[in-house]
């Protein structure tokens, strides 16, 4: 239950998966989750979903404002920084 109240808050809700999880490969395949998730007040409870995922297992998808590169940038900055953190960092470099 305690997941699924942070849930209800995020942007996403009711938004098609199709936005988050885009078929398609192009350059901007995941500019309009990105700007879903820049106005979501969740991004953080989002992202620590799967920052401690395997990079095998989290190929796919925008999750708290990230791109799957950028998670995994994240994940090599964790040892010197907080997730919240790199968090900022990753976004700042965009």
């Amino acid at each position: 239950m305690a997941i699924q109240a942070w849930r209800d808050g995020a942007q996403c809700v009711g938004m098609p998966n199709e936005m988050f999880f885009p078929e398609k490969i192009t350059d901007n395949r995941f500019d309009a989750a990105l700007k879903v998730c820049a106005a979501c007040p969740v991004t953080y409870e989002c992202l620590m979903l799967v920052i401690n995922l395997d990079d095998v297992d989290d190929r796919w998808g925008v999750f708290g404002g990230t791109t799957p590169k950028e998670r995994r940038k994240i994940r090599g900055m964790m040892h010197k920084m907080t997730v919240r953190e790199a968090m900022v960092a990753v976004r700042n470099d965009r």
